[in-house]
Order: structure tokens, then C-alpha cells, then sequence
């Protein structure tokens, strides 16, 4: 974004609200709509995060299918948005996907996929990826879905790099914009699996809730 290139920030999450630069569509109680997208990124100096908390956990990798025909033909026609950044990108290319779908954005360039769980990620987009970074204390087995990575020690403040199926040890910059992760999903978004559960005294009740605000409010009533 500071180099100008246009990003079209798909955020699960809601994680990016507030983020400095990126105009936000969608909120935790109305989903964006894929003309509302285009229509933002109609204006080249224009950045939008695109929040899918309101749209249900299944239905994520349908709207994206639908937003990306949309994103293509604006590319072939502007050559814009330059970047597409998938946040959570293991909600939108499930292992368990369409595979079509998945190798219809493989063939792409310019695009970012952000995922704590690569191990979820369809396998036609782990083979489509070209370069890898990864932090924290095993990023070897981190990768490791993408194939044989090798060993690499990391000092402080580096981070693993892997690109055309070689590891190497890379400086990691600093991040210059403030990001809350997970803020919005706790609070309004649908947690599922991960919900917040009431049990109760002596462990009797089993009573989840989606997020802290319905938590919050049950408990109240």
C-alpha cells in the first residue's frame, strides 16, 4: 500500500477494522455485497478490506467464489486491485473445497494467503504457492504441508523464507500499522467450534454461545 499498489483485503474476521489505509464493507451485522467491493475499488488510490463476520462460517468460500470471477474480470480490464490479501485463507480453501475453485485463483499472481492452519488449506492451492514465510519456534514444521523443507536456524528478529522449494533465513521488518487480531470475532463474530460455553455450577449446563456479546446478554437475562 505504501509502494501504491492497490489491495483488496479479504478478512474473515473482522480483524482489520480500523486498519489505517483500507476502507472497510461489511460489518458484524450486514455482509458486504460483491458490487459494493467493485464499486470501492473502481477508484485506483482506494484499498478495501472486505469483512466477512456476518457472513456464516460455511458460506465464506460461496461468497468469495462469486466476489472472484468479479476481481478477475477488473484485473483483466484495469489491471487492478494489484494484491489480493486472504486473511484466514483455510476458511476460504478448505481441504475439503471445491477444487476447481481452488485451482481457478491458483493460476493468479499477486496474491497472499495468511493462515495459522496451512495444513487445512486445499492441496491445489499449497502447490500453486511460490514463496513462504513463517515465524515462531517451529517454523519448519510450520511449512511442512508445502513439502520438504530444510533445516534452517533462525536468529532473533528473522523469519523463515522459502521460496522455489529452497529455506533460508530472512530479516523480518518491522510492521508499521497497529493490528488487533481476533477483536471483532470475539465479539460479534460466530466462533463455532469455539464458542463461549456456560456450564454452570458443579458443571451442569452446556449452554454455548456464539460470541461474548450473545454470551453477555444471555447471561444477563
Amino acid at each position: 500500500m505504501a509502494a501504491g499498489y492497490q489491495c483488496c483485503v479479504v478478512d474473515p474476521e473482522g480483524d482489520y477494522e480500523g486498519f489505517e489505509g483500507l476502507v472497510g464493507i461489511g460489518t458484524a451485522e450486514r455482509a458486504p455485497t460483491v458490487d459494493e467491493v467493485l464499486e470501492l475499488l473502481a477508484t485506483p488510490t482506494v484499498h478495501v478490506g472486505v469483512s466477512l463476520v456476518a457472513v456464516p462460517l460455511d458460506d465464506r468460500p460461496r461468497f468469495f467464489a462469486s466476489l472472484l470471477p468479479r476481481l478477475q474480470e477488473m484485473r483483466s480490464k484495469t489491471g487492478r486491485p494489484h494484491w489480493i490479501v486472504i486473511d484466514e485463507a483455510h476458511h476460504l480453501f478448505p481441504a475439503s473445497g471445491n477444487p476447481r475453485r481452488s485451482r481457478y485463483l491458483a493460476s493468479w499472481a499477486a496474491v497472499l494467503m495468511i493462515t495459522v492452519h496451512p495444513e487445512k488449506i486445499s492441496q491445489a492451492m499449497l502447490d500453486a504457492v511460490d514463496m513462504a514465510l513463517a515465524v515462531g519456534d517451529a517454523p519448519q514444521q510450520t511449512l511442512k504441508p508445502l513439502g520438504k523443507i530444510p533445516r534452517v536456524v533462525l536468529e532473533d528478529g528473522e523469519v523463515l523464507a522459502w521460496v522455489e522449494r529452497q529455506g533460508r533465513a530472512s530479516p523480518a521488518r518491522p510492521g508499521k500499522a497497529q493490528h488487533r487480531r481476533h477483536r471483532r470475532k470475539y465479539a460479534a463474530g460466530d466462533l463455532a467450534e469455539e464458542a463461549f460455553v456456560f456450564r454452570g455450577p458443579r458443571e451442569q449446563a452446556q449452554a454455548p454461545r456464539q460470541n461474548l456479546s450473545i454470551f453477555c446478554r444471555w447471561r444477563k437475562a
